[in-house]
Order: C-alpha cells, then structure tokens, then sequence
C-alpha cells in the first residue's frame, strides 16, 4: 500500500487550468508578468548581444554553459550541473518533466556557439 502512493509521487501531474473571469486576480499575475517579459524584451531589443549571451547561460549555475548537455524535454545545463541536480532530483529543473542520466545528451551545437561567441568576444 505504502508503495503505490510512492509511485504515485514520481510522476508529477499538471493541473488543467481553467479561463478565469476577468476580474480574477490570476489573469492579474500573468498579466503583469507578461508586461515585465515584453518591457524586458523592449530593453534589449537594441542589445542583440545581451539577448544571445543570457541564452548560453545554464539555468541551474547561471554561468555561460561548459560542457553542454540537452535533456530529453529540450533544456540545455552544463553536464556537471544536471549530473548533480540528478543525483538528488529525478526531474528538469526548467519544466519539472521526469529525467534521468540516460535522457541526458551532448549538445555539440551549443558548445560550438560558445565557443565562437568567445571567440569573437575576445579583445
């Protein structure tokens, strides 16, 4: 009995969220952060650079990605990164999916982006 609900607690599950009336202080939320996104994006639409750098950071150490790994769910982490996050955890820490080490693969491209993005950095 003690293991089908501990079953039941690795696989997460996503509540359907229903249309809210429009006074509803949770279209409120996203709504602003929707605004905070797009002010964001107006800020460094002239900065190109700025745009591309924050998309070689790994989302778990926030440093530019070392080792580029991909997960099964489309999310790119420094492979020691995830390893750890891994070793502790047994989901994306982007999207909450369930992962393992073997749903983990290179991700060459990127390590090439990166290291030409140092390349033409560089003084």
């Amino acid at each position: 009995m003690g293991d089908s609900s501990v079953a039941g607690a690795l696989v997460p599950s996503v509540p359907k969220q229903e249309p809210a009336p429009s006074g509803d202080a949770s279209t409120v939320a996203p709504t602003a952060a929707a605004a905070a996104e797009e002010a964001g994006a107006r800020a460094s639409a002239g900065d190109g650079e700025a745009t591309a750098d924050r998309d070689l950071l790994c989302p778990i150490c926030m440093a530019v990605i070392k080792d580029a790994f991909l997960t099964a769910c489309g999310h790119s982490f420094c492979y020691m990164c995830i390893v750890t996050h891994l070793s502790h955890k047994s989901d994306c820490p982007c999207c909450g999916n369930y992962l393992t080490k073997a749903q983990l693969y290179p991700n060459f491209l990127l390590d090439k982006v990166r290291l030409l993005a140092l390349l033409t950095h560089s003084p």
